[in-house]
């Protein structure tokens, strides 16, 4: 079995991981303007992000894609890896 290894585009930066938990209403997310952000699913809505990780096809093309059309066309990161 092989395994996705991360590239390092970053190296040397820190990095936040945004997840879409209820936990974030409660952080001051002007924070992580300074950091490359990895926003989770519907994280990507709350703060300015550099790469939108997502696993669900679904949530992709019946959420973001269809609130949010230029997520498809604007040189953002999107990822949906398969592991």
């Amino acid at each position: 079995m092989s395994y996705w290894t991360i590239p390092e585009i970053w190296k040397g930066e820190t990095s936040i991981i945004l997840g879409g938990g209820l936990s974030l209403a409660q952080v001051d997310l002007k924070l992580v303007k300074q950091y490359k952000v990895i926003a989770v699913n519907d994280a990507y809505k709350l703060a300015q992000w550099d790469c939108c990780y997502f696993k669900d096809n679904n949530w992709y093309y019946q959420d973001a894609f269809k609130d949010h059309p230029e997520m498809g066309h604007n040189g953002k990161h999107l990822k949906n890896f398969e592991i």
